[in-house]
């Protein structure tokens, strides 16, 4: 007890972005998808919560530092 457990999860694509607009599909044999858009110094990602272990989700606002 005490412990804290690590999930993991990865997005490894190879695409090319439209308009500062990525989609990734994985093939069908997995589920995971995710849309990355690319707005000034901002990215925007959003999965559909199947690109991960239990709890992994690739969702939010990133900006360069």
């Amino acid at each position: 007890s005490g412990e804290q457990v690590v999930h993991e999860g990865d997005l490894d694509f190879t695409a090319k972005p439209e308009k500062g607009r990525l989609v990734l599909r994985a093939p069908e044999d997995y589920d995971c998808a995710a849309e990355l858009i690319h707005l000034g110094r901002f990215l925007i990602v959003r999965d559909n919560s199947y690109c991960g272990g239990a709890n992994v989700r690739f969702i939010g606002v990133y900006q360069r530092g």
